[in-house]
Formats: structure tokens, sequence, C-alpha cells
């Protein structure tokens, strides 16, 4: 397993989005962990609120994948830059300020 790109971007609706890819054999996964709070790196533990994957044939489009399917989900649970509530599942209701 090789780690191959990272970066963070956000805010999302108030969200921010620490996606990286890494190299499995012949595949390259990207994944995207979505948190309330900016963390230092993608593998901070910061507490996130979910975490996506995305199986892409290259590093970019891996990376490019994770952050679009982290970016719909944000979309989904919000309306004008406000998540009210988390998603089916997690338990716990997002704060809103």
């Amino acid at each position: 397993m090789r780690r191959l790109l990272k970066r963070i971007t956000g805010p999302w609706q108030e969200y921010f989005i620490a996606a990286y890819t890494v190299e499995f054999g012949d595949s390259v996964v990207g994944y995207a962990k979505i948190s309330r709070n900016k963390p230092r790196t993608p593998w901070d533990d910061t507490k996130s609120v979910i975490k996506v994957s995305f199986k892409g044939s290259t590093a970019k489009d891996a990376l490019i994948g994770a952050e679009d399917a982290a970016r719909a989900l944000i979309a989904e649970w919000g309306h004008e830059g406000r998540a009210n509530t988390m998603p089916m599942g997690l338990g716990k209701r997002a704060r809103t300020r």
C-alpha cells in the first residue's frame, strides 16, 4: 500500500474534506473524511462525521471521485449552508450555529 495524493478542502457548507489516495496493487482508492473542524492532515484524528471511498483508474481520478462523493453527501445533509441533522445511522445530531 502506497499513499499517492492528499489534500484538504473546504469549508463546504461548514464542513471540511480531508482526502487522500492509496495504491492497492493495480488499483487506486480515494478516501475522503468529512469533519466540522479543519484537520491538520488527512490522517489527523479529528472527529470525522463519515468517511467515503472511490475506486479510480488513476490517483487523480480516485481523489476527485472521493471528494465528489463527500460533497454530494454534504449537499444532502443541509440547506443554505446548514446541516440540520446527520444522515440516518450516524447517531448524533449535527450542531448548527
